[in-house]
């Protein structure tokens, strides 16, 4: 699991945004609403990732007071030029690495459910 610590000295950092002129006067909450932001973002992180050769199987957590628990997405990466990209269709030949992929994703959402859930 990966943590980031942002950190600021003092100021907000601000750049050419539209938005910045508003959170340098407070209009957005200033610091707290920022760093309320950042971690909104770093929540979206998913809670593990299974890679068989170009088949990504991410698994993410699944907050809810009902039913917590887990949910997956699963890409294929390509190659476009110099950039790699991701799409979610999947041609015949990986189809027999998507189930390897989905079967390790499945034994990882069991054994971690418990810890992860209480």
């Amino acid at each position: 699991m990966k943590v980031f610590i942002l950190v600021f000295a003092g100021r907000i950092p601000t750049g050419s945004h539209p938005c910045d002129a508003s959170i340098r006067r407070g209009q957005h909450g200033g610091f707290p609403r920022l760093f309320q932001h950042w971690l909104t973002i770093m929540a979206r992180q998913p809670a593990h990732e299974i890679r068989r050769g170009l088949i990504v199987v991410r698994i993410w957590h699944r907050r809810s007071r009902k039913s917590p628990g887990y949910s997956t997405s699963i890409v294929r990466l390509y190659r476009n030029g110099t950039d790699w990209k991701e799409s979610s269709r999947f041609e015949p030949g990986d189809i027999p690495v998507v189930r390897l992929a989905l079967d390790a994703a499945f034994v990882w959402m069991l054994t971690n459910q418990e810890s992860s859930f209480p």
